[in-house]
């Protein structure tokens, strides 16, 4: 059996995806070749995507030569093999002709190839019939009219989509909002949109899933491949070939309109050689599967940012742990003397509050480091479920981050909270709601998971499971589920990411106080104290003080960046020089700082020679790198040696163990920034010498240690994904190019 081709493509990784193991593939294989000769046969769903267990099925469409019906006669062979074969698991095969289109589409998202079907009979790229892109294409084809009186529109413009990333579409209401009008243009799903404004800038992209009543601007064209002609997919990305954007960008410099522009015509008169349409379809496949492992690493690292960006917020720039221990110092009562708990657990009744009863079984309260434990619960169990706090998962640690301080629409939700004989990741008291996050030890401990359902069920709770993956890839979909499960009705609109804001040093984060600490009870102190590691909340002072920037935590000062490290300002060498530029190192520039964390590689490279020219413009690895002019306040770490140009000052810190302190603490200056601008432009243009003074909160070596132990493997593995990243990267570029003009076999083989 040949190799199996990647729905998925996941060459860096060296394997197709397939959760499936060696033994059952095998078996399966030789199951399709007995029975299923010169059928093509794809495995999608669960067990392509990640979201499968060991007994999840295994799903697949049969596609026969020629795309021909496969006889029912002999599916019926194979699916009776396959019962009698006892593989472990339900195996559901499809003919392709039999199913909807729309299926189809959801099955070319994701699949692995099993087998491959009758060898295709394809010509070399000189024999494809040459084309212009008017000939497979139609461009433009359908204008919104006010008439039509749209109740409302999602609107998409060129800055919101950039190499088929696309943001967030704003929804609009006619009446209530201003609807630009350049909100033209209809779509229908799978449209390519293409800017006819500086194609440079490479604002395209696929429409895979629009929302309703979708509009783009006139600025776009709006592409589809003619049915039966063309594959709108293949289209797109012989579109984004860079020469074609060069291409393109040369046509637009020449335009004699304001801004560097091209025509739908212009498009129209590109020329293509057009392969068959199965062959279309493959290139557009390879590719874009290519794109959809990017756009999956990229959305992860998106979700890490999330995680340490939320930490560093709490530590420093909301003060939460210094708030919490003001907050209990403020209310501070004696301790009363611990008695012996019975070693019986207490089960939880609902809206007890756990002093009562502790009175009605006769006990005192318990003492805590933070104060009185009000709960009955005996202390193993709550050492138990401190030890579980304060070795959290990271998908733990994520969907706590919008549950906690009754963010969910004001409900309440403890953490690792006992319950009867066993300690829940997650529960609501007052609605007797329970979430448990499982990761991939629960797809073989399903008889325990029952019984622990059961015991609780029967104790009126109802309970939610998540996979792990389920909360990185889905994370909002997973709230608006719990909302369902609490609220009792579907939420107006999924909860909304928190972006956290950078306010000024000590802006008391809602509190009513000076030192925001009113809002902070005392059972939500300790609350938030007890998942705390111990020596960690041990670094954090209980009380404020006043500062040239407002209220900070006792004991914190302010430091300039300049006294953090050594401050060096880019500087571009030569470009007359072609010796000074290459690909051995890389030459920051602000377009390579946009949303990503560390810098791999960049769009210009300097040759060794061109980097010794300028010494002392040189970053080791671990510098910190700012755009201080254009769009100033994006912040990178080099993980090389990097020169950049002169819009970008670097900080190399004098201490490594600052290193990751300092990069957030630079993500909270953009503001800063912008209002440092000399002269008023509205671009700003921070200077060396305003950049090396401004202000950063210093609080200690020992606490940013802590930080940087925290958050390190939160970096590590966003710098792994960014590694993957440039290596798909190069390698779908590559195929591109080699692809389109059939330059390699690959093609003939899938």
């Amino acid at each position: 059996m040949t190799e199996p081709h990647v729905g998925r493509l996941q060459d860096a990784r060296k394997t197709d995806g397939l959760h499936l193991s060696p033994r059952h593939r095998e078996k399966l294989a030789a199951l399709l070749r007995e029975h299923l000769p010169g059928v093509e046969v794809w495995a999608y769903g669960s067990r392509v995507n990640g979201r499968s267990h060991d007994g999840s099925d295994l799903d697949l469409v049969l596609r026969g030569p020629g795309l021909q019906a496969v006889p029912l006669e002999q599916l019926g062979d194979f699916t009776d093999a396959v019962r009698e074969s006892m593989l472990p698991f339900l195996v559901e095969a499809r003919d392709w002709t039999r199913l909807p289109a729309r299926f189809h589409a959801e099955v070319e998202r994701s699949y692995v190839v099993l087998q491959h079907g009758a060898a295709d009979t394809r010509r070399a790229a000189d024999e494809w019939p040459a084309v212009t892109l008017g000939d497979c294409a139609v461009i433009n084809d359908a204008t919104y009219s006010p008439k039509e009186a749209w109740p409302f529109i999602h609107y998409l413009d060129t800055g919101n989509v950039t190499d088929n990333r696309i943001a967030a579409i704003p929804r609009l209401v006619p009446g209530t909002d201003t609807i630009p009008s350049r909100a033209r243009r209809k779509v229908q799903p799978g449209d390519v949109v293409y800017s006819t404004v500086r194609p440079d800038q490479r604002h395209f992209g696929l429409l895979k899933d629009p929302p309703d009543n979708l509009l783009v601007s006139t600025a776009f064209a709006v592409i589809r491949g003619k049915a039966g002609v063309a594959h709108t997919d293949f289209l797109y990305w012989f579109l984004a070939q860079r020469h074609v954007v060069e291409h393109l960008h040369t046509i637009a410099e020449h335009s004699v309109s304001a801004y560097p522009s091209i025509r739908p015509d212009d498009l129209a008169r590109l020329e293509l050689r057009l392969p068959p349409l199965p062959e279309q379809r493959r290139i557009a496949h390879v590719l874009g599967t290519l794109d959809d492992k990017i756009a999956l690493n990229r959305r992860l690292n998106a979700t890490l940012e999330d995680m340490a960006r939320a930490l560093f917020k709490s530590w420093f720039v909301d003060f939460d742990p210094v708030r919490a221990k003001a907050a209990l110092k403020r209310h501070a009562r004696p301790h009363h003397s611990p008695r012996p708990l019975s070693p019986a657990v207490p089960e939880l009744v609902e809206g007890s509050k756990g002093e009562g009863e502790s009175a009605r079984q006769g006990r005192s309260p318990q003492s805590s480091r933070w104060g009185i434990v009000r709960r009955g619960y005996p202390r193993h169990a709550l050492t138990a479920a401190r030890t579980l706090r304060r070795n959290r998962t990271d998908a733990e640690g994520l969907l706590w981050h919008y549950l906690r301080n009754k963010q969910l629409d004001g409900y309440r939700f403890r953490r690792q909270q006992p319950i009867g004989r066993y300690i829940v990741d997650f529960a609501c008291l007052s609605r007797k709601v329970l979430i448990e996050l499982d990761g991939g030890q629960h797809a073989e401990q399903t008889s325990r998971d029952e019984k622990r359902d059961a015991f609780l069920r029967a104790r009126g709770y109802r309970v939610l499971r998540f996979w792990s993956t389920e909360v990185f890839e889905n994370c909002f979909g997973v709230l608006e589920r719990v909302w369902e499960a609490v609220a009792g009705d579907p939420p107006p609109q999924s909860p909304a990411p928190a972006t956290p804001p950078y306010p000024s040093t000590g802006s008391g984060a809602g509190g009513s106080d000076e030192t925001g600490t009113a809002t902070w009870t005392v059972e939500r102190a300790r609350a938030y104290l007890d998942g705390m590691d111990q020596e960690v909340a041990a670094l954090f002072p209980d009380e404020f003080e006043k500062s040239s920037v407002g209220i900070i935590p006792r004991g914190w000062t302010l430091k300039q960046l300049e006294e953090f490290g050594t401050i060096v300002t880019g500087k571009t060498p030569d470009t007359h020089n072609r010796a000074f530029y290459g690909e051995d190192v890389p030459f920051l520039k602000i377009p390579d700082m946009h949303k990503r964390m560390y810098v791999m590689r960049t769009d210009t490279m300097l040759s060794y020679a061109g980097a010794s020219s300028q010494p002392t413009k040189a970053l080791p690895p671990d510098s910190i790198s700012m755009s201080c002019i254009a769009t100033p306040g994006l912040v990178v770490i080099n993980h090389e040696e990097t020169h950049t140009n002169q819009q970008i000052n670097s900080i190399v810190p004098n201490d490594k163990r600052m290193i990751k302190y300092l990069y957030w603490a630079c993500r909270g200056l953009s503001t800063e920034i912008v209002a440092g601008g000399s002269g008023g432009s509205v671009f700003g243009n921070m200077n060396k010498s305003i950049f090396s003074k401004l202000s950063v909160l210093n609080p200690g070596l020992n606490l940013t240690k802590r930080f940087e132990e925290t958050v390190r493997p939160i970096h590590e593995m966003i710098l792994s994904d960014e590694k993957e990243i440039c290596t798909l990267v190069s390698i779908r570029d590559t195929l591109l190019l080699e692809l389109i003009q059939n330059e390699i076999e690959m093609i003939s083989s899938l």
